[in-house]
This record gives structure tokens, sequence and C-alpha cells, in this order.
């Protein structure tokens, strides 16, 4: 059953209109009516079964789910779970409302930003990235799409943990299957994803792909692949990019998760030297360019003077070797 204009759900939830619908289920704008003029994004999971055994299950897992979407809330950059509830057979979650655009949205086809600014992003999510996994949860589903530009403070914000995303499959039925859940999004999923054993640094590879857009211009589905490796060869289509940054770059999608960053920390550390040795190189152009081109202009005054004087001695010295060549 799809929710309609004033319709009310959990009590006290009054949806406005729908704000979009994916295979997994529908968000609403929602007014909280306990809250004046607060407005939240209701989230209507799709689910259905017969089995009251597998009912129950789903349930449990749903709530703990929950319970770990409220810990990462904690962090400024991820939304904040007010409520989560079943009713009808339904699962709902309460999120705090993020208004602002999709990173996708920046990532324009035959666009290609700076490396400062691929830097800079990749550095912002992965500090956000860094909190979660502390947490114990690998996201699971990190695309463009969910990874939003805040308006009220241009802050990236992540948002659809994949957690709850493995309770329910794009037919509507559950998969509960433990670690082995598939859960991915194409081009965006590296190989263990897709066979259903995430890793933790399974998040870092699509932050390589989402990199690789940014300093290439191209849609994730048009990264040119080596037939040979299996390993992604973009760099013809990014010539202008270091190969410092290259190279990490070529580390956070590689698809061995064994030879890739092991930890967003270590993507970090990397980054930072990056930043480090760039400021460095150009301080120490600066430094030499002042040290071997000095400024040493005179007034022309002197400059006439010097002149005079270098005649001077030229006169001076024929004179005297003429004089010398008189000599018997």
């Amino acid at each position: 059953m799809t929710l309609l204009p004033q319709q009310v759900v959990g009590g006290h939830y009054q949806i406005l209109h729908k704000l979009g619908k994916g295979g997994l289920g529908t968000t609403f704008l929602a007014e909280d009516l306990h809250r004046l003029k607060s407005k939240l994004a209701v989230k209507q999971l799709h689910y259905t079964s017969n089995n009251p055994e597998e009912q129950r299950k789903v349930e449990e897992l749903f709530r703990r789910e929950a319970k770990t979407l409220i810990k990462l809330g904690e962090h400024e950059q991820i939304p904040y779970l007010h409520a989560y509830f079943q009713e009808d057979q339904k699962f709902y979650l309460v999120e705090e409302l993020i208004e602002g655009h999709q990173l996708s949205e920046e990532l324009s086809p035959g666009k290609k930003m700076e490396e400062d600014e691929v830097i800079e992003l990749l550095e912002e999510i992965l500090v956000i990235l860094k909190f979660v996994h502390t947490k114990g949860v690998i996201h699971r589903d990190i695309k463009p799409e969910n990874i939003m530009r805040r308006d009220k403070d241009d802050q990236l914000v992540l948002i659809d943990f994949g957690g709850v995303k493995n309770l329910i499959s794009e037919s509507g039925n559950t998969v509960i299957q433990g670690n082995n859940t598939q859960v991915y999004t194409r081009h965006y999923s590296p190989r263990e994803q897709i066979i259903g054993r995430p890793e933790f640094n399974s998040d870092i590879y699509p932050l390589g792909i989402i990199a690789i857009q940014a300093l290439t211009g191209l849609e994730a589905k048009n990264i040119p692949q080596d037939s040979r490796t299996g390993e992604l060869s973009w760099r013809e289509e990014a010539p202008q990019v270091s190969d410092r940054l290259a190279e990490v770059v070529d580390k956070m999608v590689r698809d061995d998760f064994e030879r890739r960053y092991r930890s967003v920390e270590d993507v970090l550390v990397d980054l930072g030297e990056l930043k480090q040795t760039s400021v460095l190189v150009g301080s120490k152009a600066t430094s030499l360019g002042k040290t071997l081109l000095p400024d040493f202009r005179l007034p022309k005054k002197y400059v006439w003077l010097l002149f005079i004087a270098l005649v001077g001695w030229v006169k001076r010295s024929v004179t005297q070797h003429q004089m010398r060549a008189l000599v018997p």
C-alpha cells in the first residue's frame, strides 16, 4: 500500500509528498505532528512474506540494523535516525531530512576536477567512513547518489547504508544470509562484494571509482578495464594527473582486495603526504626563484657612471699596450 498525502504513520508522522522510489522502498517528506514544522524523511521499505518464522527473523534483524543506524547518526555528516517502527507488515525509518544535492550532480560527464579538489573530496568522505568503520559497520553501497552536498554548510553527507538492504531484496523478498548477503551497485562494487563477501576495504573501492570519474570526466560504466589483468586503465584519460595521486587511486581500486588499501586511515596518510609534498615543492620553487634571480636593478645615473668608467679602463689598456709595443 502506497502512502498518500496527509496520511499519518507511526502515530504522528504526516506524509506530505513522495521524494523518491527505489527497488528497496519509497522515501516521503513528512511532518512530525508532535514537533511543529519539523520536516523529516520517512522511508517505507518494501517487504512481503507469508512465512511467520521468516517474518519474525526479519523483524529482529530490522531492529538490530536500526539501532546501528542510530549510533552512526551521532556523526554530523550522517543522517540521524529519529525513529523506526513496523506498521501493516511494512518497515519504516524516520530520518533527519538532508536538504541539498547528490554528488552525482557535480560529476558531470566530460567535466574534469582539479587534483586538489579531488583530494579534498576524498579526504572528507574518508573521514566519515573512518567513523563508520570504527563502529564495525561496512556501508556496502557507496556511490555518488548516496553522497549528498548539504545546502546549509556545503558539507558532504553519507546516506543510505546497505545494512538494512540486507533484509530486503529487489523483488521484495528477504535475503537472510549473514555476511554473504549480496548488496551492491554495479560499477561501484569490487569483486568480493559482488560474490557476497564484503570486507571493510570494499568501501574504499567505490571512492576510488568516484575519484576516477572526477579526474577523467567519464561515467563509471565507461572507465576502461584491462581485459588481461582486470584492473582499471584510466590514466590515458587523465594525463594531467600526477603520478603520485594516480598511484593512490590505483591502489584504491585494486581488483584483489588484499592488494587494495587495507583501511581508510592508510589512504588518508598517503593523501596527507601527497599534499605536504606538493606544498614543499611549491615552497622550494618559490625560494629558489628568489635566490637565483635576485632583483639588482640600479638607478640610471649609476649605470652611466659604470659605462664611463668601463670606457676609460679600455682606453688606458689600449694606450699601455701601444707604449709597450714601442719599447725596443
